[in-house]
């Protein structure tokens, strides 16, 4: 991995530079150290890091200040000698703030911090890629005595009476499907369908228009004709859920 230090101070400077060195926690490639505000806007425009370690008060400024203007997306521990600063500090992607002086022991505490950090993040990363490639592509129905697939892309909404279970694709057809309201929900991308009361699954691009009813009830309007011919509504459990799945 590659560090940044921005410190302008040497003899700091050198020894987080020589305890980075010394260190068995992270296996560390490339260090660099950037001695100034302006240095540092320089670099990271054209520049990235994995980890870096950033002093507060620099000669030509306060690096604090500057942050919002410089697009970094790589973690960071803050180095000062203030300690007025840390709740400043955290609203930025930090891992931690060392107090100066600091010695070995609480940077290796910083460290172990930033790779407990960086292994959260990359499972929740992996999960997330895994749950994003494991929902269903395409639905097996019958059609008379032939078997047909439809693909995900095509449905508009699942519709459910009584026992059964019904696909109603974008061009009007409908086809019974052996399965449950509540079991289909998990098998879809949430960013593309919602369930919005006990009868209905239903695709964005089905939604012709929202109404808000006076009693504060929400009506949706589908592009096609629905089923049951009533107007449909969204249940009080999910009116939350929708208004949200509205506004991704």
């Amino acid at each position: 991995m590659n560090v940044v230090i921005v410190e302008d101070e040497d003899l700091a400077a050198y020894n987080l530079e020589d305890n980075l060195k010394k260190q068995n926690i992270l296996l560390i490639h490339s260090i660099q150290r950037l001695y100034s505000v302006e240095e540092m806007k320089t670099f990271f425009k054209k520049s990235s890091a994995d980890l870096i370690f950033l002093d507060i008060h620099l000669a030509d400024g306060n690096s604090l200040e500057t942050l919002p203007e410089i697009s970094i997306t790589a973690p960071i521990i803050f180095t000062t000698a203030y300690n007025d600063y840390a709740v400043q500090a955290f609203k930025h992607f930090a891992i931690d703030y060392l107090l100066k002086p600091f010695d070995i022991e609480d940077l290796e505490a910083s460290l172990t911090k930033f790779k407990s950090f960086k292994k959260t993040f990359q499972q929740n990363s992996e999960n997330s890629e895994s749950k994003k490639g494991s929902y269903q592509k395409r639905f097996l129905v019958n059609q008379g005595n032939k078997l047909v697939s439809i693909e995900t892309d095509e449905i508009s909404f699942f519709y459910g009476f009584e026992k059964y279970l019904f696909i109603y694709t974008k061009n009007e057809n409908s086809y019974l499907y052996d399965d449950t309201i509540k079991n289909v929900i998990n098998k879809l991308n949430p960013n593309n369908f919602v369930r919005i009361n006990r009868n209905y699954i239903i695709h964005f691009n089905a939604v012709s228009k929202v109404i808000k009813h006076s009693s504060l009830k929400l009506e949706v309007v589908l592009n096609q004709e629905n089923p049951g011919k009533e107007k449909v509504f969204v249940s009080k459990s999910e009116a939350k859920s929708f208004k949200k799945w509205l506004d991704k």
